[in-house]
C-alpha cells in the first residue's frame, strides 16, 4: 500500500467549502503508474468484464458488449484488485479525507473507455 504524497492546503480546503469544488492542480499519480493503470483497463475493457453481471454497459446506449459506443465498466477493481493499491487512490483518499473528515472512506469506482476523437 502506498502512502499518500499529495495534500492540499487549507486555503484549498476553505475553498471547497466556500464553492463546493476542489480542482487539484498537481499529479496524484506518476506516469509509470498511469502506464499500468492504463493496461489493467485496456485488459478489462478487452475482456468485457461485468457483462454477464450487469456492471458493464453502453453510456451510449446500444448495451451491446461487441458494438459498444462509450463502454463502462462499474467497480472496476472488483475485476482488478490491484487498482486499489495504487499511488492515486492513496492521495485521492488522503485528499478526501482532509474535505471530508477522518472517517471518510472510499465507495466504488468507475471506468469509462471513450475513444480518441469521438464526442
Amino acid at each position: 500500500m502506498h502512502q499518500p504524497t499529495v495534500s492540499i492546503t487549507d486555503e484549498e480546503i476553505a475553498f471547497f467549502h466556500r464553492h463546493g469544488y476542489l480542482a487539484v492542480d498537481r499529479p496524484l499519480s506518476t506516469p509509470a503508474e498511469l502506464a499500468k493503470v492504463a493496461a489493467i483497463y485496456d485488459r478489462l475493457f478487452a475482456e468485457k468484464v461485468g457483462w454477464e453481471a450487469g456492471n458493464a454497459f453502453d453510456l451510449a446506449g446500444t448495451d451491446e458488449a461487441e458494438t459498444a459506443g462509450l463502454p463502462q465498466i462499474l467497480g472496476p477493481s472488483n475485476y482488478a484488485p490491484e487498482l486499489k493499491e495504487t499511488l492515486y487512490c492513496a492521495n485521492a483518499q488522503q485528499i478526501a479525507r482532509q474535505l471530508l473528515g477522518p472517517e471518510c472512506q472510499a465507495g466504488g469506482d468507475h471506468a469509462i473507455l471513450k475513444p480518441a476523437s469521438h464526442g
